[in-house]
C-alpha cells in the first residue's frame, strides 16, 4: 500500500549539513486489536532541531489519508489507527520530517484487525513468498492436529476454520486436543514455504484462548494434484491412492510417495517419528488416505514441496495398517489329496487338515478365552478360558483328527485346537471366516472364492501383516510348500522359543571409563542355528528401556554371539565381537536402584515399557 520514498541528500561538498531526524523505534499497542480497537503507534524519534510525524496507513493495500502524530512526551510522538472491521489488514509506518526540511521513513509493519479469516491470511507473491509477514493477527478455529502429536514439548498443530487451515507454532504446548475449539494470537511466518501462526513470543497480547470443545471438521476431497497452496493447512483425503516409492519407517521419521493416476504424479507423505506411524506395514494395495496438507520447500520460489502430513495409523484407512492385534493369517480349505496331511497325524483328510491360523502382531500377550471362529454359516470354535496368545506367536485351529508336531511354538504354547463344535466345514469354492471377542464384537473377517479351492492354503505375503491373502505356493520364502501351520511361511517358528537363547555374561564395569568397552553376551542353547533379527536388548531403568540395541546376525547351535565394543582391550577381557555396538547410555555400575540388562523377543522398535523380556539380569 506504499509507494516509493525518495530522500534529500545533504548539500555541500564532503560537508554534512545536518542529518535528517532518526526514527529510533516504533511499538504499536495492542498488538493485535479487537474490531472494536483502535490501534496507537508510538514513534521515538530524534534531531536535532524540531520536527513532525505523520502515520501513513492503508487497509486492506488502500491508501488512507495520513494521521498526524502528536508529542508524547521526551522524543515520543503518537497517533491512533481508528478501529476495523474483523479480517482488516492494516499496513502503516512512520514518516519524520525536520525544518530543512529533511524526510526519514520507517519500515512498514502491519496486523488484521479482530478475528480474521485463516484464507484471508494467505498473500503471497508470485514467488510463493508470504506478503504480510510478520504481522500480527487472531483467528480461531478446531484442531485438526493437536499440540503434542508431532513434538511431545512444543506446539506443532493445524488449526482450521471455514475457509482455511493453518499451522500453529509455540514453545510451549497449548492446553488443546484435537476437536478442541481456541483462538490464537500470533505473529505470520513462513517455514519452508508454509504459513504458519507464531503465539510464542512472550509480549503484546499474543497467546492462545481455550474457546470449548467442537468438532473436527470432515476432510476436504482432493486429488494428488490438487495439493497446493489452496488447501494448505487444512484437513484433505485423497481417494485410491498407492504407494509408489518409500515405506513406513520401522522407528523415527520417515516418508513414502503416492500417486492416485498410476504414478502420473506423485505425492510425498510425511511420516512422524512422534506419531503411531512407525512400525505399521506399509499399505501394498490402493486405499484412501487423510491428512494435513502441508509444504516443505527451502528455495524460492516456494511453490513447490506440497505434501500430506499423516497424523496416525487411522489415517491410513485400510486393514493394511489398521487392523486388530490379533488377525487370520492363513486359512486352509482344501487339503491335497496326498500331501495334505497339515495336521500332522499321518492321515490326509479333506475335512480334517483343514486350519485357521490366527496372529498376535503385537507386543503383549492377549488372552483370547471366549473369542470364536465363525465361517459363513455359524460358530465352529469358541477358545477355552485361560487361551493365552504371546506376543508375535500362533494358534492354530484345526477342523479335526489328532495334532501332531510342534506347529511353531504353538503347541509349546498350548495353541493348538481342534474345533469345538467338531468341524470348520470350510468350503472350497468360497466362505467367510469371522473372529469375535468374547462378546460377540466382530473383530475380523475375510472371505475367499475359488482360489481357496486349490489343494493349499491361503496366507497373508508377508508374514506378520495383514497384507491380501495369497496361494502359500507362491507367497515369498514358501519354497513352493502347501501350508505352514503355526509358523511362518519358510517353515520356521514366529519368534525364538524361551529358553533357546540366554543372557549368559555382561560386561558393565570394564576397567576405567565404560565407554566402548561394554558388551554382553548371549548363549544358544539348542542344537540348530538361530536367527536374531527379531530379538534385540534392553537396559536401564525400572522397564529395560533406558538402552535400546536391536541384534543381527545368527548364533551357531550351542555356540555363544558376544555383543557390544566397538574396543577390545585388556581393560574389558578382550572379547571378539559377533555384533558390534555401542550402548548408550552406558550399562549403569551404580546408584539407589537396581539396574540390568533384558533380552526381548521383539524388535527394537516394537519393546515398550510393559514388553516382557525372555531373560533378563539384575
Amino acid at each position: 500500500g506504499f509507494g516509493a520514498v525518495s530522500l534529500p541528500a545533504d548539500s555541500g561538498s564532503g560537508v554534512i549539513g545536518d542529518y535528517p531526524p532518526a526514527i529510533l523505534s516504533v511499538s504499536r499497542s495492542p498488538l493485535v486489536p479487537l474490531a472494536s480497537e483502535g490501534v496507537t503507534v508510538t514513534a521515538e524519534i530524534g534531531d536535532e532541531g524540531a520536527v513532525t510525524a505523520q502515520l501513513l496507513y492503508s487497509l486492506d493495500g488502500v491508501l488512507q489519508a495520513p494521521l498526524a502524530m502528536a508529542p508524547a512526551g521526551g522524543l515520543s510522538y503518537a497517533a491512533t489507527i481508528p478501529a476495523q472491521l474483523d479480517g482488516v489488514r492494516v499496513a502503516f509506518r512512520v514518516e519524520a520530517t525536520d525544518t530543512v526540511p529533511q524526510t526519514e521513513v520507517s519500515p512498514a509493519q502491519g496486523y488484521f484487525s479482530g478475528v480474521t479469516p485463516i484464507a484471508t491470511l494467505r498473500i503471497n507473491d508470485a514467488d510463493g513468498v508470504l506478503v504480510p509477514k510478520r504481522y500480527g493477527a487472531r483467528v480461531e478455529g478446531v484442531f485438526t492436529a493437536e499440540p503434542g502429536l508431532f513434538h511431545p514439548f512444543i506446539t506443532q498443530a493445524f488449526l482450521q476454520d471455514a475457509t482455511g487451515g493453518v499451522q500453529v507454532f509455540d514453545t510451549e504446548l497449548l492446553a488443546a486436543g484435537r476437536g478442541d475449539r481456541g483462538q490464537v494470537v500470533g505473529l505470520l511466518e513462513q517455514f519452508g514455504g508454509q504459513t504458519e501462526l507464531n503465539s510464542s513470543q512472550n509480549w503484546g497480547n499474543l497467546g492462545f484462548t481455550f474457546v470449548g470443545p467442537d468438532t473436527v471438521p470432515a476432510p476436504q476431497v482432493v486429488t494428488v494434484a490438487g495439493v497446493d497452496e489452496s488447501v494448505e493447512g487444512k484437513l484433505v483425503r485423497i481417494n485410491g491412492v498407492t504407494v509408489v516409492s518409500g515405506s513406513i519407517p520401522e522407528t523415527g521419521s520417515g516418508s513414502l510417495e503416492v500417486s492416485d493416476d498410476g504414478g502420473l504424479t506423485s505425492l510425498t507423505v510425511r511420516i512422524d517419528g512422534d506419531t503411531d506411524l512407525p512400525g505399521a506395514n506399509t499399505p501394498t494395495q490402493p486405499f484412501d488416505l487423510i491428512g494435513i496438507a502441508s509444504q516443505f520447500d527451502s528455495f524460492v520460489p516456494l511453490t513447490s514441496g506440497f505434501q500430506i502430513q499423516a497424523r496416525e495409523r487411522a489415517d491410513f484407512l485400510t486393514e493394511e495398517v489398521n487392523h486388530a492385534a490379533l488377525i487370520i493369517h492363513e486359512i486352509h480349505a482344501d487339503p491335497d489329496a496326498s500331501q495334505g496331511d497339515a495336521n500332522g497325524d499321518s492321515s490326509v483328510s479333506s475335512t480334517e487338515d483343514e486350519f485357521v491360523e490366527l496372529v498376535n502382531t503385537g507386543t503383549s500377550s492377549l488372552d483370547i478365552s471366549g473369542y470364536t471362529l465363525a465361517d459363513g454359516i455359524q460358530v465352529r470354535h469358541t477358545f477355552p478360558a485361560g487361551t493365552v496368545v504371546p506376543a508375535r506367536e500362533a494358534v492354530v485351529v484345526f477342523s479335526g483328527g489328532t495334532p501332531t508336531g510342534d506347529f511353531g511354538n504353538a503347541a509349546a504354547n498350548g495353541l493348538v485346537f481342534t474345533a469345538s463344535t467338531g468341524r470348520l466345514a470350510l468350503n472350497n469354492a468360497g466362505d467367510s471366516v469371522i473372529l469375535s471377542d468374547d462378546q460377540g464384537a466382530v473383530l475380523q473377517a475375510v472371505s475367499y472364492g475359488g482360489e481357496g479351492g486349490d489343494n493349499q492354503s491361503l496366507t497373508r505375503d508377508p508374514d506378520f501383516t495383514n497384507a491380501p491373502f495369497v496361494k502359500h505356493t507362491v507367497a515369498v520364502g514358501s519354497g513352493g510348500s502347501r501350508y505352514s501351520p503355526g509358523t511362518r511361511v519358510n517353515g520356521s517358528a514366529f519368534t525364538v522359543p524361551p529358553g533357546a537363547v540366554i543372557l549368559t555374561e555382561v560386561m558393565y564395569d570394564p576397567n576405567g571409563a565404560d565407554g566402548g568397552l561394554e558388551w554382553v553376551e548371549l548363549y544358544n542353547t539348542t542344537g540348530s542355528a538361530i536367527d536374531l533379527a527379531d530379538m534385540s536388548l534392553g537396559a536401564g531403568g525400572g522397564d529395560y528401556t533406558s538402552s535400546q540395541a536391536q541384534l543381527s546376525g545368527t548364533i551357531g547351535a550351542g555356540s555363544t554371539f558376544v555383543v557390544g565394543g566397538p574396543t577390545s582391550s585388556a581393560d574389558n577381557g578382550n572379547p571378539v565381537y559377533d555384533l558390534v555396538l555401542d550402548f548408550s547410555p552406558d550399562l549403569q555400575n551404580s546408584g539407589a536402584v537396581a539396574d540390568g540388562v533384558a533380552l526381548f523377543n521383539v524388535r527394537a522398535a516394537s519393546v515398550t515399557p510393559s514388553t516382557v523380556p525372555v531373560d533378563a539380569v539384575v
